[in-house]
Formats: C-alpha cells, structure tokens, sequence
C-alpha cells in the first residue's frame, strides 16, 4: 500500500512531493516429512524429528522451537520527500530524504535434505535513512555544474529470537545420508550487527566549446564502519548422526571468544577519491566520439589491530593496508551511418572499476587475531555444552583465525569492450545486435596460507593422489602440520588477473505509438553469454569465500565457469492499450524470461569419523580429499564404467566399498549401489570420465515464468483517475500445476559421493555411493522452490491527482 502527492509551496519557486509505501508478505515454506506426500520430501519423519526435540528439552532445558509448517514475515515502511527551490533562473536546489525501514525473518530453512526448527529464527532488521542535497547551475552559455552533497546512515543487525543456545548440525540422516538437521541460535546471528556512514560529495562541471562537451569532475566516497560480528559467539556443535547425538558425541566443536584487551567491534573507516574527465567530441553530425580517463584513490586511514605472534611467524603484519590506485581510461563512439537514425553503429574500450569492496576489507580488521580467539577442534571435541557463557576452551587449542589483505592489493577492475547495432527495419520495428567481451585485470584471490603442501622426502617432490589432486600437509603424529598451529586458518587476500566474460545479444522492438497497430508494443531478446573465473567470491567473509570455493587445490583454483554464468536468456514480452471513451483505457500485458539454469558442482562429502576399516587407508586421519581439512569443498573424481576386481567394484582410480549393497526404486527394481550409480551419471550429457570434474561444468535445470497484467484507467474529474491494476504471476502454474517450477539444488552443489580415504594397497580413492531415495534421474536431484513455483495473484489501485 503506497501514495504520494506533489505540488507548489511557492507559486515557480517552490515545491515539494512526497511518497510512502508499506509492504507486507507472508512467505509460506512448505515441506513433507518422510512418509507424507508433497513437492518437497524431508528425510526424516516427523516422529523422528520430535524424538530430537524431546531429547534436547529434557537434556539441555532448551526448547528448539517447533518443526510444523513454516511462514517468512517481510516487511518495509519506506518514505521518499522531496524539495524543489528555483533560486533563480541559473540555479536550482533539491533537497530530498529516503528513509527505508526493513525486517524480514531469516534462517529457517527446510529443504530435501535440510531442516532448522523454529527457534533458529533470527529476524534481520535494516534502517537507512540518506540526505541529498544537490545544486543544478548555469553560468552563460556555455558552462553549467552539478553539485551534490549526499549522507547516508545503514544500521542492520540479526535479531535471534530463541533464548542463546549453541548452534547444533546434526548430518548423516535419512535413508540416504544426505540429511541435516539443525537448532539452536544460527552461528552466524549469536552476534551479528553492521552500523555505515557514508559521506559522499560530487561535482560535475561541463564546458561546452564548438563541437565538444568537456566534463570535469570528482566523486569522493568517506566511509565509517563499525561491525560487531562474531560467528560462533556461543558455541557450534556438529554431529555425525543421530546416535552420536543422543551420545553427546559431537565430531567437531567452533567457538569465538574475546580475548582480553581486545576490541569488541571492528571499527574503522575508508576513502575512496575519483577524479575524472570527458570530451564528447561530435566530429561530424552523424559521429560522435568520447574520450575518458577516471582515476580512482583508495585509503584506508585506520590501522587494524597489530599482532605482533603473527607477524613473527608469516612476516605479514596485520595492521598494513594496501592503497590501490586505479586508472581506467576508456574510448566509445556512436555512428550515425545514414544521418537519419535509421541505423547506428556504437561501441567502446575501456577499463572499469567498481566501488570499494568495503565488507571484504573488513575482514582484516575483525580477524586480526589479536582480538578474538577461535577454536575449531576436530580430534579431541568436548560434549555440548548448553550454557553460552560456559562454553570449553580446550588447553590445548590456543588458536585464533586470522585474514590478511596483500599490501599491493588493488581492487577489481575489468578491461571492456563491446560492439553494438541498432537499426530500423522498418517504421515501427527496431532490430539491435549486440557483442560484448571483458578480461578480468584484477580480481579476488583466497588463499589459505596457513596450510603446507605435502612433499615426499625422498624425492622433495609434492604429492598428488591417484587422481592428480594436490595434497596438503595437515597430519603428522596425530596434530595438524601446518605453517603454526596458533592458527586454524590465515585467509589471505590478493589478486588474479584470470576471468573473461562474454555475451552476444540480439533483440526485437515493437515501440507504442510506431508502425502498423501503434497501440501494441512488443519485445523479444536473446542473450548467449559465457562467464569464467577462478573464484566467485559469493559471501562477505574470507575464511567462507575460500573453503566454499569448489577446487582441486583450493590454494591454486583453477579457471572455470563462474557461477554467474548463464548461457541462455530469452526476454519476451507483448502488450496492447486499448483506449475507448475518450481517457479511459484498457491494457492487457503477458512477460516471459526463460532462462538456462545456474551452474553445479559434483563433490565429496565427508564423516569426520570414518566408520570403515581403517586397516585399508594410507592415513586413517585423512578425512577429505585433499587434506586440508575443509569438508565439502572436493570435487569429485568421475569414475569410468566399474568392474568387478578382486571381490570389490573400482575403475582405474576409485574403489566403490559399498557397490554389491542393494536397494529399491521409487518404482520397487532391486539393484546394485554400483547399478544405480552407473544409470544417474549416465542421465548428464557432457560428464566427462576418469577426471575430476571441473568446477560449475554442469546445469541445474532451465527456468520458465509467465506474467500476466490487466490495467484499467478510469478518468474522475479535471485530468485526475483511478487505475486498476491485476497481476498473475507465474501464470503456467495456473494453468496447469505441474509447469513453472523453479528447480534448484542448494549452494550449486551435489554431494555425489561420501569420500573414506585412499586404499593403502592400491592408492586409488576409496568412495560410497547412495542412492538418492528419490530415483536415479538427473532431475531427482533437484528440489522445487516451494514459494515461487506457485502462481501468485496480486490487485492494485490507484489515484492519480
């Protein structure tokens, strides 16, 4: 629900508008439990699930909230005032004021394979207010300048709303063993707050000489943060199932404490200054070229807290912050080819820069590890203690996490350049062909330089397993080998000058009021784009964005496609006004996108406690793939067709332990695990065998939406009226409930295979495979998006005065 209303204050002098929304949606989130029938089917029945509550209420006193259907609250309250003074006719003044107040509830996630009671709830709370004010002047005839000074204030902060209580994952559940269940404050919401200031001061001042338009100007970004965020503030437990559970056996314990005389929050500021200059230069009336250079200034004024241990052991110093410079010059032009419009011809060159990545600096000054300690224990984990304040600190864990940012880092910056078409077929249809190609030149690198490489010493050689994977160094006698074990990780930040991206765009136009049927306006594109990098850098926190990142060696991730990539996009839409009784007016819409669907990785997971004989592995501490102790992060080894050799199932470089087990199909067939692992990789085109798999090298499915608008004007008095509007949103699942489901699998990863070691006889990787319970089809894999799968209808009303 929304108005605004506008109008004179001061006859030409004065005047002010005004506008308010309030928006309030209920977001149902569906899901079946075992044993009940729905799009969505959880692992566990629901019997089960209330076994874990009860045990959790009568062990720990703590009530993890309920386990029925769940609904997601979002709501905003936003307010837009406006001043408009004429000061004269050389200048105006603007003043204007966005306030936008925000919550929405968060953290509750239930899928296939993942369900949170109600008590993970936390309720994310966003208040940002901006001033603008903005100064427009003329001076003669041939110069004029735009002054704006803006302010903008964001506090955002996760409001939990259960009594704290540690952060519990329990995995390893349901037939399959793809499973989680989770309860307790989320870990990364026991302490979690984000306060900006931003000052920001603009000025454009344009010279107008002959045939060329000279801008000269400045845009100046002074930035304060003040960040409270400690994940795992009280404590996180993982168990591997539910008899470990019921033990109180977890297999790994996180915990982030303050640690005396250090800061609480991170606190700490930023300045970026641009300068830049343009000349639009019109060489010919039907020509026209600019030129361009922008330099971009970066400072980081406040220094980090120094930690003098790490310093001593990586010669880095925590407190040391780049300062970047950037310089972006760029060229384009626009070609009239006939002087008529009918045709022009546009393109460009340039480098480009982007704002601050202001929430990844940050990184380095809330991990100093001078202000927090962390522990991230996977041998000796204590049980789970329910008081927050009384959370263990092993004697032997005296470790920290620390993030580090290169001193000669530079900020993102990408090498453009695209070639454009549009010409006018015929009077009314406007055809436009589109090529555009980027080169990364600075990108985000993550590297856990805490870890060492495993070498052979006979041959001071690194060691690779069978598949060619990298191993890391993490054991030896039983404690982590690592550069120090003061610390469970040291994320540094740097650079990579890998990634391209590309995209070739063809499109239809059919403009209102043009051509035959002026009242019909139409619209049809086609987009095929490619996308590659190395890194694609999804969260705001270092240690995420290197351990989620799917690799053979995650200290060296090689190119691929990027998460973002979509290869194919259609936008369509068509829609027709039909005017009758003088201003009144009908219109009726339909919009279309059909896109390819985001890219997905095969990779291992991993029980930290492995369950088979440990006789048979080269290192029974081995826990992952490739050894650096990050579970969930290894891509798969696609094994070639098995066959039976010595009593077990293997190719030439994996053993399937479990492959003469047995099951039965959604359709009652009894086969062979190793059966039923041959017929799903045989559903994906293009998997390529006897490799690892690259990263992102296959497809979640296509997605497919239908809208639908009917629009009324109905004329009051003067030129005042009423507009009715009525929406359908995904109208293909209207019409039939089967069609416009968006399907996905969550993180754009499959747990493929449950990775148990290397075989000490053979050195090939010892895998399990089960069955998804759903089917061995590609598409069983993929779960329905409860809420924006189903059509939704929405009625509006305006007045207009």
């Amino acid at each position: 629900m929304g108005g605004r209303l506008g109008g004179p204050i001061l006859h030409d002098k004065l005047f002010f508008f005004a506008s308010g929304e309030i928006k309030e949606r209920a977001e149902p989130q569906l899901l079946g439990l075992k044993g009940e029938t729905a799009a969505n089917v959880y692992g566990l029945s629901r019997d089960e699930i209330a076994a874990v509550r009860d045990s959790v209420i009568s062990k720990f006193g703590y009530d993890p909230g309920q386990y029925d259907n769940y609904t997601r609250d979002v709501k905003d309250f936003k307010i837009f005032l406006r001043l408009d003074y004429n000061i004269s006719n050389q200048h105006r003044l603007t003043l204007r004021h966005n306030l936008v107040n925000a919550q929405q509830d968060n953290s509750v996630s239930r899928s296939r394979t993942f369900f949170s009671f109600e008590g993970q709830e936390y309720i994310f709370r966003s208040l940002q207010n901006q001033s603008v004010l903005q100064l427009n002047s003329v001076f003669g005839n041939n110069m004029a300048n735009e002054f704006r000074l803006a302010y903008t204030q964001v506090n955002d902060e996760r409001d939990y709303q259960s009594t704290p209580f540690p952060s519990v994952t329990i995995s390893s559940l349901g037939d399959d063993r793809r499973s989680s269940l989770s309860f307790g404050v989320e870990r990364f919401s026991q302490a979690n707050a984000l306060d900006q200031n931003i000052l920001e001061i603009t000025d454009n001042f344009n010279y107008f000489m002959g045939n060329h338009i000279f801008t000269f100007g400045t845009t100046n970004q002074f930035v304060t943060f003040s960040n409270l965020y400690v994940q795992d503030a009280f404590g996180t437990y993982t168990f591997s199932g539910l008899d470990n559970f019921y033990n109180n056996r977890p297999n790994r314990y996180y915990y982030s404490y303050l640690k005396p005389g250090g800061k609480e929050r991170a606190e700490y500021s930023y300045v970026q200054l641009a300068f830049y200059a343009q000349d639009e230069w019109t060489i010919m009336p039907q020509f026209k070229l600019t030129l361009g250079l922008r330099g971009d200034v970066y400072a980081f004024p406040d220094e980090p807290t120094e930690n003098k241990d790490f310093a001593s052991v990586f010669g880095l110093s925590t407190k040391d912050m780049p300062s970047p410079f950037a310089l972006s010059p760029r060229i384009g032009f626009n070609y009239d080819m006939f002087g008529d419009k009918s045709t022009q011809v546009r393109g460009g060159i340039g480098m480009f820069a982007g704002r601050t990545p202001g929430v990844w600096i940050s990184n380095q000054y809330a991990n100093t590890g001078a202000d927090y300690g962390r522990v991230d224990e996977s041998r000796n984990v204590p049980s789970l203690e329910p008081d927050v304040h009384k959370q263990p600190i092993p004697s032997e864990v005296l470790t920290t996490e620390v993030n580090i940012t290169d001193k000669n880092f530079k900020m993102p910056q990408v090498m453009r350049f695209n070639l454009g078409i549009d010409h006018q077929i015929t009077e009314g249809l406007i055809g436009t062909l589109e090529f555009i190609y980027g080169k990364t030149v600075n990108d985000i690198l993550f590297q856990n330089i805490n870890l060492k490489y495993a070498v052979d010493s006979a041959t001071n050689t690194r060691i690779t397993a069978i598949d060619g994977r990298p191993m890391y160094s993490s054991y030896s006698s039983g404690a982590p080998d690592v550069v120090s074990n003061n610390y469970t990780s040291v994320i540094k930040m740097s650079n990579t000058g890998k990634g391209e991206q590309m995209s070739i765009s063809a499109q239809l136009q059919k403009p209102f009021g043009q051509g035959v049927m002026p009242n019909l306006s139409a619209n049809f594109a086609y987009t095929y784009s490619v996308a590659t990098d190395v890194n694609s850098a999804t969260s705001s926190r270092a240690i995420s964005n290197w351990q989620y990142n799917h690799a053979v060696d995650p200290n060296n991730p090689k190119l691929t496609t990027s998460l973002f990539s979509i290869s194919n996009r259609i936008l369509a839409n068509i829609s027709y006004r039909w005017v009758y009784d003088k201003n009144s007016a009908i219109s009726i819409g339909a919009y279309y996108e059909g896109r390819s669907g985001s890219p997905l990785s095969f990779i291992y997971y991993t029980s930290s406690n492995i369950t088979w004989d440990k006789d048979v592995l080269i290192d029974a501490r081995v826990r992952d793939a490739n050894n650096d102790n990050i579970w969930g992060n290894d891509l798969c080894y696609i094994p070639n067709t098995m066959s039976l050799q010595n009593g077990m199932w293997q190719d030439e470089k994996m053993i399937l332990v479990n492959g003469d087990q047995t099951y039965k199909d959604p359709k009652g067939n009894e086969m062979k695990y190793v059966d039923a692992m041959e017929s799903f990789l045989k559903e994906w085109d293009g998997l390529q065998r006897g490799k690892i798999i690259d990263r992102y090298s296959l497809r979640q499915p296509w997605r497919h939406q239908v809208d639908l608008r009917l629009s009324q004007e109905i004329p009051t008095f003067s030129r005042q009226k009423i507009t009715l509007t009525f929406d359908i949103l995904n109208l293909l699942n209207l019409i039939n409930p089967d069609w416009g489901h968006q399907k996905y699998v969550s993180n754009a990863q499959y747990s493929l295979f449950r990775f148990e070691g290397y075989d000490k006889a053979t050195g090939k990787v010892r895998a399990s495979y089960f069955p998804n319970t759903r089917g061995n089809k590609a598409d069983d894999i993929f779960e329905t998006s409860d809420f924006w799968s189903r059509w939704q209808m929405q009625f509006g009303i305006r007045y207009s005065f």
